[in-house]
């Protein structure tokens, strides 16, 4: 204990100005820091994957609560079976689950918005040069229109409103990257770009909107022949891969003179067939999986 004690008061004599300095350090850019700035890198992505999902103000609140309680309940049953460290660690994994579950909702609404950018910015390009450049206009109109874009008039109508009560030119700046974090795509930014040099600038983008239109147009033309390619893929796998093993099954009774019951055994009684049929049944699925998610990849370029 004497060694202990003894350790630490030298590591205060050797490193304690440099650690009253760098605190002094800390404590100003904390002054300094104004009260909408992140603290890191993870501290934003998580406030903009809750404003992406939850738009109003008492749905984070309610959100935030129930992941403190789910944690809270699955904290004292894991401590107590698992131990303090796992336990805590087990609890954190719960309260957790709800936040995966809204960046999987966030992927799958930024996938189906990327299949309307040629709606929205068609449509907005349209209603552009009709009410006279004037942006805020065009993208009311463009809400208000029967468009195939469901997602995209949400998210369009979301930002209209905070974009009406931002006091300052740093919150409608705040408001246009929450827009382009909700759309993530690499049109979404470039809209927003312009978005926000109309607004604010009052610069004319009707040619950054066509062209936007334009490139939309031929990278639609491309996912479809890539989506013509994985569905074919798709059906191969689905088909192809369990007709090869039943014709490997079929091939052990007729040319390796073994009865059905005793290849079934062999295959679903011992460890070493039973490991193989798993092996066989995960990557099937896997392969399944990774194909489906590129037959559903965003509409992007």
């Amino acid at each position: 204990m004497l060694l202990y004690v003894i350790y630490m008061a030298g590591l205060v004599l050797v490193f304690g100005d440099d650690a009253a300095l760098f605190l002094k350090r800390s404590m100003k850019r904390r002054r300094l820091r104004r009260p909408g700035d992140d603290i890191g890198k993870l501290s934003a992505r998580v406030r903009e994957v809750y404003r992406a999902t939850l738009p109003g103000q008492g749905k984070r609140s309610a959100f935030i609560a129930l992941q403190t309680a789910l944690f809270m309940a699955a904290l004292v049953p894991g401590t107590r079976n698992l131990g303090i460290v796992k336990g805590i660690f087990a609890a954190a994994a719960v309260g957790a689950s709800p936040f995966l579950i809204l960046v999987t909702r966030l992927e799958e609404d930024r996938s189906r918005a990327s299949r309307e950018g040629i709606s929205l910015v068609t449509e907005i390009y349209r209603q552009y040069r009709m009410c006279g450049r004037n942006i805020y206009e065009a993208l009311q109109k463009a809400v208000d229109t029967g468009g195939t874009y469901p997602v995209c008039r949400k998210l369009i109508y979301t930002f209209l409103i905070r974009m009406r009560n931002a006091p300052g030119r740093q919150q409608q700046k705040d408001c246009v990257a929450g827009l382009s974090f909700a759309l993530g795509t690499v049109w979404g930014k470039m809209l927003c770009s312009c978005i926000e040099l109309s607004a604010m600038k009052g610069c004319d983008v009707s040619e950054g909107l066509a062209d936007i239109a334009a490139q939309l147009k031929e990278a639609s033309s491309r996912q479809q022949e890539r989506k013509r390619l994985n569905g074919e893929s798709l059906r191969m796998t689905a088909f192809l891969v369990p007709a090869l093993y039943a014709g490997t099954m079929l091939t052990g009774v007729y040319y390796l003179e073994m009865s059905p019951g005793e290849l079934l055994r062999n295959q679903f009684m011992t460890p070493e067939g039973f490991s193989f049929f798993l092996l066989c049944a995960f990557l099937f699925v896997f392969n399944m999986m990774i194909l489906q998610l590129a037959g559903g990849s965003k509409l992007d370029y």
